[in-house]
């Protein structure tokens, strides 16, 4: 039973590490226009039980290029929970992002976007691993000079594990996780792939009502055009309060 669990746990790893290289787009015959940037975005995030199951839960998230110099990007989430099991959750949310120009490949100016979102999560557990999968489909209203609306599919697979010294769980865990985001209608030129997110960091518990969190995480994200790309190098530090 030990051997298969500790497959079981390996196995795991392995699939949360390739899956953004499974899932990363295929370089076309156009070489592709690769610009680096460095990223600190701050998450600071809230849950509020309402009851047994329902529940609110909010999400500030300040998003800085060139380490903190220039914005890139501001969001504030929303959202209104059902626990359907304790495995599984039913989400219904509205997301703004105020999305600035920034690095080589700016946009033209700055804007806004509304999204509106259902998500379901389900949870389990594999000996001490902690997963989640998240399913997330986003109406995406883009207020350009003319409104834009488009709709994104996204996918992440998480794991937490707790630090344990000398046979006792500490206050720290170890987390990772991979988001694969795509188009759900094809851009021109014609491809799906928006962008992945795959992060490793560590969390820290305060309390039973307050943790932090610090990681780096690769943001590969790929523009309209299928040529532009970014490759943001961003390190991630959250606060949140339960």
């Amino acid at each position: 039973m030990h051997g298969l669990l500790s497959k079981a746990k390996t196995t795991l790893i392995l699939q949360v590490i390739v899956f953004g290289l499974w899932f990363a787009p295929i370089k076309s015959s156009a070489q592709r226009i690769i610009d680096n940037h460095q990223h600190v975005w701050l998450d600071l995030s809230v849950d509020q039980e309402i009851n047994e199951k329902i529940s609110l839960s909010g999400l500030v998230s300040l998003r800085r290029n060139d380490f903190v110099a220039n914005w890139q990007q501001s969001l504030l989430r929303i959202n209104l929970n059902r626990t359907m099991t304790n495995n599984f959750t039913a989400t219904l949310g509205y997301d703004l992002a105020i999305n600035f120009p920034y690095g080589a490949q700016p946009i033209d100016k700055r804007f806004n976007e509304h999204r509106i979102v259902e998500q379901f999560t389900l949870k389990n557990e594999v000996a001490s691993w902690k997963i989640t999968h998240r399913y997330r489909v986003e109406q995406r209203f883009l207020m350009l000079d003319e409104t834009s609306i488009r709709n994104r599919f996204r996918y992440k697979l998480g794991v937490k594990y707790p630090i344990v010294v000398n046979g006792e769980k500490t206050s720290w865990s170890f987390k990772m996780f991979n988001e694969l985001f795509i188009h759900l209608r094809k851009t021109e030129p014609a491809h799906y792939f928006d962008q992945n997110w795959a992060y490793g960091g560590f969390d820290y518990t305060i309390n039973p009502h307050m943790s932090v969190s610090l990681g780096y995480m690769n943001q590969y994200l790929t523009k309209p055009d299928g040529v532009r790309t970014e490759n943001n190098h961003t390190i991630l530090l959250g606060i949140k309060r339960k």
